[in-house]
């Protein structure tokens, strides 16, 4: 598994982040005929959802992993301790 989609997640975030800086600060208040805010949530939430997803598929495919190693029979951390 790659992990580029987390990473650009992560980088539309920033992006957001940066658009709301620049609404604010530099007075860049509408990008074409849509305004900085309603950019800056769309950006945003498709970052956020970028990583998320990405980290619940890794979850459940390292939820799978031990799945497959007790159905083949290899000890578990709980069967062998620390």
């Amino acid at each position: 598994m790659s992990p580029m989609p987390r990473r650009i997640g992560w980088l539309l975030m920033a992006l957001a982040l940066a658009i709301g800086l620049g609404a604010r600060g530099a007075a860049w208040t509408h990008y074409g005929p849509f305004p900085a805010v309603v950019v800056a949530m769309i950006v945003g939430g498709i970052g956020v959802m970028l990583v998320v997803t990405d980290t619940m598929v890794r979850g459940m495919v390292a939820e799978l992993g031990t799945t497959k190693d007790r159905a083949a029979g290899a000890p578990s951390n709980e069967e062998t301790g620390p």
